[in-house]
């Protein structure tokens, strides 16, 4: 039996099955192949008008956050520089980004982000927009007029505080 480690008082607990080789070899909980899965590294872009944050989660963990000027003239090599130097600068190594989900409200940088992420990472990364199943019904008169930060902004909502939520 392996019992598990960490803050008794945190938000958030993962109760897995019974241990495998590596856990009972071990001695520590989710280090097989199953708790490879809690390492994960995803990197989340959220594109504005003035700015573009992003930041990479290890696991359920965000690691840092970071801003770039938005720049329409910018290109798919521009945007990998800057995005890679900035990375550096947190000391995050891009081997290890699994994953890439970008919000954008600037629809002509869009796939030039895109595109530079995945040249450096080597992941097509996810674009939140009308059609991705995000688990929450939009009902307006166009739904594809709601911008991706909301949609974002929205899933948050439910995940932490559930419904009903008012989303501004």
């Amino acid at each position: 039996c392996v019992f598990g480690v960490g803050n008794p008082n945190a938000d958030l607990m993962f109760v897995g099955e019974a241990p495998g080789e590596q856990e009972d070899l071990s001695g520590i909980p989710f280090v097989g192949r199953a708790g490879k899965l809690l390492d994960k590294m995803l990197f989340a872009v959220d594109i504005g008008n003035s700015n573009i944050k992003f930041g990479v989660f290890c696991g359920e963990t965000l690691s840092f956050v970071s801003n770039l000027s938005t720049d329409v003239r910018a290109t798919e090599d521009e945007y990998a520089f800057r995005i890679k130097s900035a990375l550096t600068l947190h000391s995050v190594d891009i081997n290890g980004i699994d994953g890439a989900i970008v919000s954008s409200v600037v629809p002509q940088i869009t796939r030039i982000v895109a595109n530079a992420i995945e040249f450096l990472f080597g992941v097509s990364a996810l674009i939140v927009g009308p059609g991705v199943k995000s688990g929450i019904g939009i009902q307006c008169d166009m739904p594809s007029s709601v911008g991706a930060d909301l949609i974002c902004a929205s899933v948050a909502a439910d995940a932490f505080y559930g419904r009903p939520a008012i989303i501004v």
